[in-house]
């Protein structure tokens, strides 16, 4: 009995593009003439905070139809993709591409490492280029150099995203399904474990307490106790929010931007930060996304703030 394969195809997404032969599912390909691509150097550590940013980036484009946005990490900042799903579920109903097939999606633009030279999209009339950095296409005709690569024997990127175009496949192999159990039930074990471990933790420190309480007897008193708790909680809460605002005052810090001041005491915190007036707005709302007051003054960003209480 033969064995079945897991491996995936891809589908790239174009303007000749054809329902693909055979069975099996298939990750698809948006080309460029499916998405916008916007580069930007701010320093985020996470996707969201890169996603919560991308309308504000797009909206140069002009008035677009709901627009789905995705993030990927770069070395110096982030790519944003912007695509319609709706355009792209059209257009595969136009092609006969059966949407349950589908199951993860790249960009074209993750494929640029792999395109040192042109790779020739299904259809033989256009290829995918990269030129200064961004892949684009080209009319075969156009092209210095024959293609050498063919599109769909390019390996797929690391990261890939989600489909949102209602259909998708679900149905899962048999071996999927017993690895989801087996998974499930491991996790099941390891809970129960981790459930004996701290109950033992807990009767350790039961004891613990109670010889403490027979050492200082006045330990006894709830008000006591509840003195002793509510000082060093709000010690404790209001470290963690200096921590908290150094963090966030720091992700807002990058080749563009400069932190020109920086004050914290018992009170609340105060910060300037200068950058090129192109950029203001955008910082300005990356610090409300933080939490933090921000204003644009002056050609710069001030923050300020008071502690919670």
């Amino acid at each position: 009995m033969g064995s079945q394969t897991t491996e995936r195809r891809l589908l790239f997404l174009h303007r000749h593009a054809e329902a693909p032969e055979g069975a099996g599912t298939l990750d698809l390909v948006l080309t460029p003439r499916f998405y916008l691509l916007k580069r930007d150097p701010l320093p985020l550590r996470f996707a969201f905070q890169a996603r919560k940013l991308a309308p504000s980036l797009f909206e140069e484009s002009g008035p677009q139809e709901p627009l789905r946005y995705e993030v990927l990490k770069e070395p110096e900042g982030w790519l944003y993709f912007a695509y319609n799903p709706d355009e792209v579920r059209t257009f595969l109903k136009q092609r006969g591409i059966d949407t349950r097939r589908l199951r993860g999606l790249y960009f074209a633009q993750q494929f640029a490492p792999s395109l040192e030279r042109p790779a020739r999209l299904p259809g033989g009339r256009e290829a995918l280029v990269t030129v200064n950095g961004v892949v684009t296409l080209l009319p075969l005709s156009l092209l210095d150099e024959e293609p050498v690569l063919e599109a769909e024997s390019l390996s797929p990127p690391r990261q890939r995203f989600a489909l949102p175009l209602g259909e998708t496949a679900s149905r899962i192999g048999k071996s999927t399904a017993v690895a989801l159990v087996a998974a499930s039930l491991l996790l099941g074990l390891a809970w129960l474990a981790e459930g004996i471990r701290y109950q033992r933790a807990t009767g350790a420190l039961t004891q613990e307490l109670e010889r403490s309480l027979e050492q200082h007897p006045t330990l006894r008193s709830r008000l006591t106790r509840e003195n002793i708790h509510g000082k060093y909680s709000r010690i404790d809460r209001r470290q963690r929010q200096i921590r908290d605002t150094v963090r966030a005052i720091g992700t807002l810090i990058s080749k563009e931007s400069k932190l020109d001041t920086l004050a914290l005491d018992e009170k609340g915190y105060r910060a300037t930060i200068s950058a090129p007036s192109k950029k203001l707005k955008t910082l300005k709302e990356l610090a409300d996304g933080a939490g933090l007051h921000a204003t644009v003054k002056g050609g710069a960003l001030e923050l300020s703030g008071g502690w919670k209480r």
